[in-house]
């Protein structure tokens, strides 16, 4: 057996082998082997064939087609993290089930709406790969430095397809990791091409490292990334050429899209901007020149410490947040104005009037050099405990948002999903509502909480609004139920 990558990540092992069964096309005249699928120590292709009780734990394939479905797509895989019209969720198989039962987005009629559905899952889900092979119903989709891997059952038995064992789940596993095995993989089947005279068959088979080697255009990687066309992206910046593009998005010609904070933050942002927004991210872009400060440093590295070991996306927020409480002598007192502690750890801050409704911060800042964040002011941001969530929301982005391509950039808006929202958000609720406050506030006992007179000072005197205070203490696990925690918020969140 070879394996390609890690079991215990992203991981392709396989059996080469001679088949002695009838070939009808070209892609099956060579690279057949018994193939296993790992994904975070699972082995996806444990199956027991029809007709059969026994398990086997290997699927008969030719691996050329797999190949070149990783090659062609790889560039959606490495930049498209989110669909351009649809992003409900970060697991690849919700997000295409809820497009499916969603209506067309204003502006745009049914058809070309199934049809950008269906190009985004050609270039996602394994089973466009599959040329008639059998293989599990595996989807991939980047979220900053992870890969996330859900798999679910086929939509569509086919006769003779495998009982597969494992129907469903997801695993995030490290994207870098990933992308070695695959790349090992894909040089693999590259030389047996070669070797079986057959390079002919794809245009990646004569390159020695094909993943590495094949790459999309310049312009489409920074769509993939962005959401955004280069249009678009032009008229927002008022960029009249390319190169004023490129500098107004903070990037070198023809360098990695993802190298600048103001192109991840755009990835976060909403499909529909205007120039309001150009002022915010020129911004962002301007204050990564100086240094960053020790005293940052020292806080990122105590936060990345704390959330190393944890379990989940909110579990490692909420470490950060304490131990970032417990570098800066905070204790489990309220917090002072969110935005000055920004600016007392180094962090380059300002407000922005005028912005669109949808998008509330931008934060990021490049490695070994400046981190700024900026809240934008509008309807939902003039409240107050907003704009401190806003500000602790950007502290959790860049204390442990990890650099990618020398850069790290992040949003908050609709469109932002996935562990990294989901891990800034349990930050801020920590950082302003700390447990230790809690457990003392209710004594620690069950509901104590949920009582108006206690609910109402926690939100006074902590500065957050209803639906932080009442999930977070439901996360900290102060509130017995659900139930408990909607009622809180429903009978709270429209008061002041």
């Amino acid at each position: 057996m070879t394996l390609f990558g890690n079991r215990d990540a992203l991981g392709l092992e396989l059996q080469p082998l001679s088949p002695n069964w009838e070939r009808r096309y070209a892609a099956e005249q060579t690279a057949w082997a018994a193939l296993r699928i790992w994904i975070g120590g699972v082995n996806l292709c444990d199956h027991v064939a029809e007709g059969s009780n026994q398990l086997q734990d290997a699927v008969n394939v030719p691996l050329a087609p797999l190949a070149d479905w990783l090659v062609r797509s790889w560039a959606h895989l490495r930049f498209e993290e989110l669909p351009r019209l649809y992003a409900a969720s970060d697991a690849p198989h919700e997000n295409l089930r809820l497009w499916g039962e969603a209506p067309p987005v204003a502006g745009l009629d049914e058809e070309p709406w199934l049809e950008s559905r269906e190009r985004w899952w050609s270039n996602h889900f394994v089973l466009a790969g599959a040329e008639g092979s059998f293989l599990p119903n595996l989807a991939l989709a980047r979220s900053h430095d992870r890969l996330i891997c859900e798999w679910a059952p086929a939509r569509t038995v086919l006769p003779g397809a495998p009982g597969w064992i494992r129907e469903g789940g997801l695993r995030a596993v490290d994207w870098a990791v990933a992308e070695e095995g695959v790349a090992e993989f894909a040089a693999f089947i590259a030389e047996w091409l070669r070797n079986e005279r057959l390079e002919t068959l794809y245009p990646w088979a004569p390159l020695a490292d094909p993943i590495r080697e094949t790459h999309a255009d310049a312009k489409l990687e920074l769509e993939l990334l962005t959401g955004h066309s280069i249009d678009e992206l032009a008229g927002l910046l008022g960029a009249r050429t390319g190169e004023e593009l490129q500098r107004s998005l903070g990037l070198t010609p023809a360098g990695d899209p993802s190298a600048s904070p103001v192109t991840q933050a755009l990835r976060d942002l909403p499909l529909h901007l205007d120039r309001s927004m150009e002022p915010p991210l020129a911004w962002l872009r301007d204050q990564s020149a100086e240094g960053a400060p020790p005293g940052l440093r020292r806080v990122r590295a105590a936060a990345l410490d704390a959330a190393r070991t944890t379990a989940s996306d909110t579990e490692a927020g909420y470490e950060a947040a304490t131990a970032v409480r417990r570098e800066l002598g905070l204790n489990g007192g309220p917090l002072p104005d969110a935005m000055d502690l920004c600016t007392q750890l180094g962090i380059r801050c300002r407000e922005f009037e005028g912005a669109l409704d949808d998008g509330h911060m931008v934060a990021g800042g490049r490695e070994g050099r400046g981190m700024a964040a900026a809240v934008l002011r509008n309807d939902r941001t003039q409240a107050d405990w907003v704009r401190r969530f806003e500000w602790a929301r950007a502290l959790g982005h860049i204390v442990l948002d990890s650099y990618r391509a020398g850069a790290m950039g992040a949003a908050s808006s609709s469109r932002c999903v996935g562990y990294r929202r989901r891990r800034s958000a349990a930050f801020a609720a920590e950082l302003l509502l700390p447990r230790d406050a809690l457990s003392e506030i209710t004594g620690g006992v069950l509901d104590v909480g949920a009582g108006i007179d206690i609910f109402e000072d926690l939100m006074h005197r902590f500065g957050t609004g209803a639906t932080t205070t009442a999930q977070h203490l439901f996360n900290r696990h102060f509130l017995s139920s659900r139930a408990v925690r909607d009622d809180l918020i429903e009978r709270h969140a429209a008061r002041p």
